[in-house]
């Protein structure tokens, strides 16, 4: 597909900063994501592994001193750990709740980086992630007008007239 075509070509670029982490919550979509990036150490966080398991995959990763490895890991289970090591992140697909992409970037953002972090959302026109991507900025637009009401007051938050709205 077009998504690992670019996912590949600037992962191999991204290789050169140091291991990078990918985020995708469709667990059959993470052996192709694996495969494009050929990548010489390549591990897995999923809601089927065990915990010792995720943990002991997480571990190794941020252990391990080889530039050229990956981590593939579910967004639901983007909570609770910590992926210091790695100072880009890539989103391939897409989860309805922006709090989730929020708390995955936040676990390269831990205790111990060292590195500025770049996280890159892989979306292509025309495409079902362009809505999904559409419907997630306006649910943080929502909650950002709910959390702070005084937002919509000065102008910060605007939002967007139902006929935009409606056509993306």
């Amino acid at each position: 597909s077009a998504t690992l075509e670019h996912l590949a070509a600037v992962a191999e670029d991204d290789f050169a900063n140091g291991p990078l982490v990918v985020f995708c919550p469709f667990e059959k979509a993470h052996r192709l994501i694996a495969n494009a990036l050929r990548a010489d150490e390549v591990y897995y966080v999923n809601g089927k592994q065990p915990s010792y398991e995720r943990s002991r995959n997480m571990l190794a990763f941020n252990n391990s001193q080889n530039k050229r490895r990956v981590i593939i890991c579910t967004l639901n289970l983007a909570t609770s750990f910590t992926l210091h090591t790695a100072s880009v992140c890539y989103f391939v697909g897409f989860w309805f709740n922006a709090a989730v992409h929020e708390q995955a970037e936040a676990r390269l953002h831990r205790y111990g980086q060292q590195n500025p972090v770049l996280c890159r959302y892989l979306v292509h026109r025309n495409t079902v992630d362009e809505h999904c991507l559409a419907i997630i900025e306006g649910k943080q637009t929502w909650s950002q007008a709910i959390l702070d009401p005084v937002a919509l007051v000065t102008g910060s938050v605007r939002f967007l007239p139902e006929s935009q709205a409606a056509n993306g």
